[in-house]
């Protein structure tokens, strides 16, 4: 780890929180988040923060988001905000993840399953994870969206 503070994972700075500290943070256009929980409780803590893709960047980023049977499941519902749910969840859960996990993470490690108007949503792995999550493990995730931004958060608890 260096001295400013960061570490690199998969080529990208992470922060590098206090010894009994997790969390995550991200940013997009003039806004900044974190969130923060303490190792005894939590394995880990997920947030992303992002705008609402139009449908033209949803279009673009349609296949790398959803996975094939996501898209034959969520045929009727898949719009730019279920794009860019799938898209902040799935990040939210690789910055939740430990650091040998999120190595071998990529978008098509989980699916989305439900979500609905209160803000949570559930997310199904669909391949093993690490030695601690296995295929089908599922996990609880919230989102609020406020006009054209989409904050979502996961808390991997012990």
């Amino acid at each position: 780890m260096g001295g400013d503070g960061c570490g690199i994972i998969g080529g990208f700075p992470v922060p590098n929180w206090p010894k009994g500290i997790v969390g995550a943070i991200s940013h997009s256009q003039n806004f900044a988040v974190a969130l923060v929980g303490r190792s005894h409780r939590y394995i880990g803590a997920g947030i992303d923060i992002e705008k609402v893709l139009t449908a033209s960047e949803a279009r673009d980023i349609f296949l790398l988001v959803l996975s094939e049977s996501e898209r034959k499941r969520l045929e009727t519902q898949i719009t730019a905000f279920t794009i860019s749910l799938a898209f902040s969840l799935k990040e939210s859960l690789f910055k939740s993840l430990p650091a040998d996990v999120q190595a071998d993470f990529g978008f098509d490690a989980c699916e989305l399953t439900t979500w609905g108007r209160s803000g949570d949503a559930i997310l199904r792995v669909t391949r093993d994870l690490g030695s601690h999550w296995r295929a089908g493990t599922e996990f609880a995730a919230q989102f609020l969206r406020r006009e054209r931004l989409l904050l979502t958060r996961i808390l991997l608890e012990r």
